[in-house]
């Protein structure tokens, strides 16, 4: 389906799905994870956000689980990007 219509809703889900992601990132930079600037939270699962770091312009699929296991240190312990 190659409608006018088909398209404004794909286009529709895609932003909301944007939105959703924004917030996502924004939330859990406010309990701490650090993240580059282009990079968007899919749905994840964080065990403790303040021991993540997340570069730029990372792409990240859903249901990621960043588990972080050790002992408690200052500043980040799981790094992705650079």
């Amino acid at each position: 389906m190659n409608s006018p219509t088909a398209r404004g809703i794909f286009r529709a889900r895609a932003l909301g799905a944007t939105m959703i992601a924004t917030i996502r990132t924004i939330y859990y930079q406010l309990l701490g994870m650090q993240i580059g600037r282009g990079t968007l939270l899919p749905r994840v699962y964080v065990t403790w956000p303040h021991q993540d770091w997340l570069g730029r312009d990372c792409q990240l699929e859903h249901e990621i689980h960043f588990k972080f296991d050790g002992i408690y240190q200052p500043g980040p312990r799981l790094i992705i990007g650079g």
